[in-house]
């Protein structure tokens, strides 16, 4: 394709240009110019984080061609904050909040400044109008309409009373320390980051659910001009891995178990070539029976379940026979004599669906080796100690000769704990020399990504008349998909979710994993609790309904108390179960429940855990009196790490501002246990207390 020579004025600067018809002006911004401020994500014109001004009107650059834009005025984020300095509109996203993870803000911050010169003052209900093609996952997009509408002179909606606090920086509202970087576009995220010579890598996905793989073919692949390397099977070690139970291939080698397992991968000198790459690979398949229901998989019959595989933990119990994985269980009195004592007993199913994380970064990895053979990878997961350790596993190399870094993470929320793209950039990598990058598509994530599980559940539960429980019975399934990745972990904590934070005196409560041929399963926000939640909430709705008695008052006469017992032997402490349920009921005028057109009214409650897991870090105070804190955590949007740099300020008496952060790098980092479960905050804030003593 004759390549066509053009000029474009980006940020007031001329730049020369030489590009194929159909580029984009995304693709010229990020690859040619390294303005990556311009975020890359759906590709489709769907989410807007590639927002830019093209004479001051904002536009999708992905689909924006280069060759449109010659003659115009373009605009990126970096435009906008010349030598980094902030202007109003996004010194107020700084001032509210409105990051979190940042990947979406600076093409939120050009669309609103765009929407605000055409039409300065706008209400509320305009502002969010104007931002409704940007997606936002971290957010609410609250703090975003907030921000807009203070930099137009609205009032500052408040959160709703001061804090009381004799603390100088804990408890404070202060500028996250990582929101600079975030609204002027200088934050680099794993989607950005590249190296000289790198290669593009891409990933040659099943094209079957369950199949025998009868011929694989790469000799194509390998004569398209500009490929450097194509691997398979016999290019990996012969290793399974995963986190609860070891039994994920690399790569598929002779039956494929879902529908986008890796089964090959291409690293070539540009996207076109790789994507060629992928179209010449001859895949031959023998389709054999799939799993798709989750109750037949539970069933002993056709197979789902990988052959082969180990366990790594001990479960509460194993079982081997047809697809279950996993099964958890609580037992607590008994049940028969719980029913024995009930005036009614209610029984019901609930199912809920696969739901992918919907972070708005692709996964994204780059990996480069050295003379010495370490391997450094770049990438954007929550976990970066357990990535260095399943990349030894799969490498067959020593954790000590590979180097995971973090750099910025555009949303996570469990979608990104596990190894998903780094073992095949750094195999191309050794395969071709050069450095490797991989970043999935939008197709990728919605087929070969970690999603929440879907499952099955049912509850049998007992209760008085006037609505004391007396037993519950429940077993809730996982279709973990075709290889266990969280579901072993989930089914187990999914039993603690069905009891609910309810005194009932006998329980009888089972979790199973099941293997079925769907895309593999993760986590996703407090992982099995929303399933298990939503069921057991729903019937107490269910239950009150029948027996006449307020959803509400049907709670507080059964949840726990200070000083109850759980279900697993705990003793409960500094339980507010019945103000919280109180004060929410009176802040949503719960005694005036009328229906309203398309609106209603409902209270439910629920309780859950933090994980555990040990935080590292160093304190150093440099000669001018700044502190570094060097921790091995990862900040994914939350503003974990702002909150540590707080507590570490506070005991040792200096200003936020004062604060150095250098995170998550498994060569230069202590240890931390991983950004998940809600632990980052408090356990890396606890290690500063504690370094700091």
């Amino acid at each position: 394709m004759a390549k066509i020579a053009i000029t474009l004025d980006i940020n007031g600067e001329t730049h020369d240009a030489l590009v194929e018809p159909d580029r984009t002006l995304l693709d010229v911004l990020r690859t040619d110019l390294g303005l990556t401020g311009t975020k890359t994500n759906c590709l489709d014109a769907e989410c807007g984080v590639c927002t830019v001004l093209v004479d001051g009107a904002a536009v999708n650059a992905c689909l924006y061609l280069a060759v449109v834009a010659q003659g115009r005025a373009i605009t990126t984020i970096e435009g906008l904050a010349p030598a980094g300095h902030a202007p109003p509109l996004q010194e107020a996203f700084m001032e509210f909040g409105a990051v979190q993870c940042g990947y979406c803000i600076p093409g939120m911050i050009l669309s609103a400044k765009a929407y605000l010169d055409e039409c300065p003052r706008p209400t509320e209900a305009q502002v969010r109008e104007a931002l409704s093609g940007n997606l936002c996952r971290c957010t609410g997009y609250q703090k975003i309409v907030d921000a807009v509408s203070q930099r137009i002179g609205a009032p500052r909606r408040t959160g709703g009373g001061a804090m009381t606090t004799t603390t100088r920086v804990v408890g404070q509202s202060l500028t996250r320390i990582d929101a600079p970087g975030k609204v002027t576009g200088s934050a680099i995220y794993a989607a950005d980051f590249a190296l000289p010579g790198m290669l593009c890598g891409k990933v040659f996905r099943s094209a079957e659910p369950h199949a025998r793989l009868v011929k694989l073919d790469t000799s194509k692949a390998l004569r398209i001009p500009g490929v450097r390397a194509v691997i398979t099977a016999a290019d990996a070690a012969d290793v399974r891995y995963g986190a609860a139970v070891k039994d994920e291939p690399v790569f598929a080698s002779d039956i494929v178990r879902y529908r986008g397992q890796p089964v090959a991968a291409v690293a070539a000198t540009t996207l076109e070539a790789a994507e060629a790459a992928l179209a010449a690979i001859e895949a031959v398949y023998e389709p054999l029976p799939p799993v798709f229901d989750l109750a037949d998989g539970a069933r002993a019959g056709r197979p789902a379940r990988p052959r082969g595989w180990q366990s790594y933990v001990a479960v509460p119990i194993l079982q081997r026979d047809g697809n279950v994985c996993n099964r958890a269980r609580i037992v607590v009195g008994d049940v028969e004599r719980g029913w024995a004592e009930a005036d009614r007993i209610f029984e019901h199913r609930f199912t809920t669906a696969m739901v992918h994380q919907g972070y708005t970064e692709p996964r994204a990895a780059v990996a480069s080796w050295d003379s010495s053979g370490q391997v450094t990878v770049w990438s954007n997961t929550q976990l970066p100690f357990d990535v260095q350790s399943t990349l030894a596993e799969i490498l067959a190399i020593a954790p000590s000769k590979i180097r995971v870094i973090v750099p910025g993470v555009g949303g996570g929320f469990g979608g990104k704990l596990r190894v998903g793209v780094e073992h095949f950039a750094a195999l191309l990598a050794k395969k071709s020399g050069r450095p490797v990058k991989i970043m999935t598509t939008g197709e990728e994530e919605l087929t070969a990504a970690y999603p929440r599980q879907g499952t099955l559940i049912e509850l049998k539960t007992g209760v008085t008349r006037d609505g004391r429980l007396t037993a519950r019975q429940g077993r809730i399934y996982f279709d973990t998909g075709a290889f266990a990745g969280s579901g072993p972990g989930v089914a187990s904590v999914a039993t603690m979710v069905l009891a609910g934070p309810y005194r009932t005196p006998n329980l009888f409560l089972e979790g199973y994993a099941v293997y079925t041929n769907k895309t593999n399963c993760g986590s996703y926000r407090a992982p099995s609790g929303p399933q298990a939640n939503f069921a057991v909430e729903s019937q107490m709705d269910i239950i009150a309904d029948a027996l006449g008695i307020d959803p509400l008052e049907l709670r507080l006469r059964n949840i726990v108390r200070e000083g109850d017992e759980g279900p697993t032997g705990q003793v409960l402490t500094a339980v507010g179960l019945e103000e919280c349920l109180l004060r929410a009921a009176d802040a949503i005028g719960w005694k005036d429940r009328r229906p309203a057109p398309g609106r209603g009214k409902g209270i439910a409650c629920g309780w859950w855990t933090t994980t555990g897991g040990s935080s590292g870090v160093y304190v150093k105070i440099n000669p001018d009196g700044t502190v570094a804190l060097n921790t091995g955590a990862v900040e994914i949007g939350t503003g974990a790490l702002t909150g540590a740099a707080q507590v570490l300020a506070e005991e040792l008496g200096v200003d936020l501002t004062d604060i150095n952060v250098v995170s998550a790098d498994t060569f230069s980092t202590p240890f931390d246990f991983g950004a998940q479960g809600s632990r980052t905050a408090f356990a890396v804030g606890n290690a500063c207390r504690a370094r700091s003593g």
